[in-house]
């Protein structure tokens, strides 16, 4: 980080199409969508592909701290449930290996995202703690 109240924060809501928004210092300067496999491609048969092109995300993106939505299971639906978490797993690995601060939404990812951003910018550096769980 360039200045101690600076950061620069990648939100990512992971999916098949993986949606992101790049803010920095809580203002919106990039978004958009990573296309990691086709609606007919078989989930395990994506996790390669998207190791490596979320992997080029996180590197052109260049955060500070990265948020991910957490996994949650709805509607019984375990199939879904599996396969983000999948997916969650190629990005908790990716984030280990970059040496990357990350943190897990376990709301809506835009409500956290505020809240992190708030907290961030209104606290000074000496009384923030390292998030792993937001």
């Amino acid at each position: 980080m360039e200045g101690a109240d600076e950061i620069r924060l990648l939100a990512i809501d992971q999916a098949k199409t993986t949606g992101y928004a790049l803010f920095d210092n809580g203002a919106l300067i990039d978004y958009g969508a990573v296309e990691i496999g086709r609606k007919s491609d078989i989930y395990e048969n994506i996790l390669l592909s998207a190791r490596t092109k979320l992997n080029e995300l996180l590197h052109r993106m260049n955060a500070d701290l990265v948020v991910i939505e957490d996994i949650q299971q709805q509607n019984q639906n375990v199939s879904t449930y599996k396969k983000l978490a999948m997916l969650m797993g190629v990005l908790l690995c990716l984030f280990q290996e970059n040496g990357i601060a990350y943190g897990l939404g376990r709301r809506r990812l835009r409500a956290t995202v505020s809240a992190y951003c708030a907290h961030t910018l209104l606290h000074p550096p000496a009384q923030r703690q390292q998030i792993r769980t937001l």
